[in-house]
């Protein structure tokens, strides 16, 4: 996340560019419920010459949501997402690249206490909605690892 500024004064020039980095990050995202994943696959089916909505990327992402979803639901301590705009450039092979990245922060019931877990967009993506759905991804990978795959909402 980077900001620029520049002015006659060094202290405002500072204060603008921080100003510009704040403005990049969206501490209280949320994650999207199915209609907007649905907005989002007609825009993407738009804009995206190869992007189809029954392909296997988009259906675990879309899963991956759902999951986290109802972790939300039963009660998952503490879920947190930031969503941040980067400076990264979109990646030529991948069309869902692009200058989003988020966070996902939680915890989870275990035996006698909470565990907590995360999850992060391991690359730029798109949009935000499509930031959050990676880094659900990741959390929902790492927790399959850590309770031994299934379903983790159950």
């Amino acid at each position: 996340v980077t900001g620029c500024a520049y002015g006659a004064k060094r202290g405002s020039a500072k204060s603008s560019a921080a100003h510009q980095c704040l403005s990049r990050i969206n501490a209280k995202a949320t994650l999207p419920v199915a209609a907007e994943m649905g907005d989002e696959a007609v825009r993407l089916q738009r804009e995206v010459a190869d992007f189809s909505p029954t392909s296997d990327l988009w259906a675990t992402m879309c899963n991956a949501v759902t999951e986290m979803r109802k972790l939300e639901t039963k009660g998952a301590g503490g879920m947190r997402l930031a969503v941040l705009q980067t400076c990264e450039a979109p990646q030529p092979t991948d069309p869902l690249s692009g200058c989003f990245r988020c966070m996902l922060t939680g915890r989870v019931p275990q035996e006698s206490g909470l565990r907590d877990f995360r999850g992060v967009s391991s690359s730029g993506r798109r949009s935000p909605r499509l930031a959050v759905a990676s880094a659900c991804q990741d959390a929902i990978a790492r927790l399959t690892a850590v309770f031994g795959g299934g379903d983790v909402a159950t």
